[in-house]
């Protein structure tokens, strides 16, 4: 009877414990993608706000504030699985390191 009952109480804690990690995901998920819609409103604000200054410089990150809206816009998918699968984590500056480093390694690539 107790066997029965410590073997019951393992799956059950199997089962809870397979549900948390599946529902955990869809969180992430849902976490990530409103953090990308956010970091794409920022990027495309600043690209819209400095569009009136003509100065290299500032024309130099409206360029790139685009781009970056542009890339994360096109990866979304791409970029939330592979943040859940390297467990990138919740804080901000970790999911801003993660993304500007990804773009940087596409912007890399196409050089």
């Amino acid at each position: 009877m107790k066997k029965t009952a410590i073997i019951l109480m393992i799956v059950i804690g199997i089962f809870a414990v397979a549900n948390t990690s599946s529902a955990g995901d869809s969180e992430l998920e849902a976490y990530y993608n409103d953090y990308l819609t956010m970091k794409i409103n920022k990027c495309d604000q600043t690209a819209h706000v400095f569009s009136v200054c003509y100065n290299t410089c500032m024309y130099e990150l409206i360029q790139m504030r685009a781009a970056q809206a542009e890339f994360y816009e096109k990866n979304r998918d791409g970029l939330v699985k592979t943040m859940i699968l390297n467990k990138v984590g919740t804080r901000p500056d970790q999911i801003d390191y993660f993304l500007m480093s990804q773009f940087k390694n596409r912007l890399a690539q196409k050089n």
